[in-house]
């Protein structure tokens, strides 16, 4: 083969990489659908002061970006009000589809 062939396949070879890689990293990015903002229990605790703090706890699955599998998907967090609690269930649930455990509960401050 002449220089120019070989430099011209090498040209491919790399091009090829470069395109593989970056539809790697597409996919990648993709499914890591980012979970709603879980606000740090103890902080959230610390801030309350006695007041009433909800605990909202989700588990479930969620397929990979190509549907070749299920990945699980744990998430708690704290709030002040059940209404927020909630809403977090709710968002965390549209990405991760496939729910199994998901509840709010009063743990803290006056009942």
């Amino acid at each position: 083969m002449s220089r120019t062939m070989i430099r011209l396949l090498a040209a491919r070879v790399l091009a090829a990489g470069l395109a593989l890689g970056a539809l790697t990293q597409f996919a990648e990015a993709a499914n890591n659908y980012p979970l709603p903002a879980a606000p740090d229990c103890k902080s959230i605790m610390t801030q309350a002061q006695g007041r009433p703090v909800w605990r909202g706890e989700f588990s479930g699955r969620r397929e990979t970006f190509f549907n070749e599998r299920l990945e699980p998907v744990y998430e708690k967090a704290c709030f002040t009000n059940e209404f927020d609690c909630r809403r977090w269930l709710n968002e965390t649930q549209s990405v991760a589809e496939l729910p199994g455990l998901m509840s709010c509960k009063l743990v803290g401050g006056a009942r």
